[in-house]
């Protein structure tokens, strides 16, 4: 599947891929054994001529898996998208407010793990042209669209 979207004058071009099914979402406990569907997510755009794409992993949901769904539809695919804002969005925090923001101890090995993750999304969609500044701004421009 793919699609383009235009947010605040950045058109980005969105893929997916299905990577794997049947898998475990990353940092769960070992004792939870709901099962997803791993994609790639590519996100390309054009700046200066130049195309630059990013690929980031999205874990669908258990209830999709369990429906056998391995193909995203334009709703899920821009989802995915906003799954990916949130998580670069999470990333421009400070590893303090970023424990006290989303529930974690600061001295939790998997915090800093789910942190480390988040600050590798936030450089990738800085790597796309997307500004720090401008991550909320098209959260709330996907949210106006109904995704969410």
């Amino acid at each position: 599947m793919e699609t383009k979207i235009k947010l605040l004058d950045k058109e980005f071009i969105i893929e997916s891929r299905l990577s794997k099914t049947g898998v475990k979402f990353p940092f769960t406990d070992k004792n939870d054994y709901t099962l997803h569907n791993k994609f790639t997510i590519k996100v390309s755009r054009v700046i200066d001529g130049k195309k630059i794409t990013k690929r980031f992993s999205f874990y669908d949901n258990y209830e999709n898996f369990k429906k056998g769904i391995k193909d995203l539809d334009e709703k899920s695919l821009l989802f995915a998208f906003r799954c990916i804002l949130e998580d670069g969005l999470a990333g421009t925090y400070e590893f303090n407010d970023f424990c006290n923001e989303y529930g974690y101890s600061n001295d939790s090995i998997k915090a800093l793990r789910i942190y480390n993750e988040c600050k590798k999304t936030l450089s990738k969609l800085l790597d796309l042209g997307i500004f720090e500044s401008e991550i909320t701004d098209l959260l709330n421009e996907l949210s106006k669209m109904g995704i969410e």
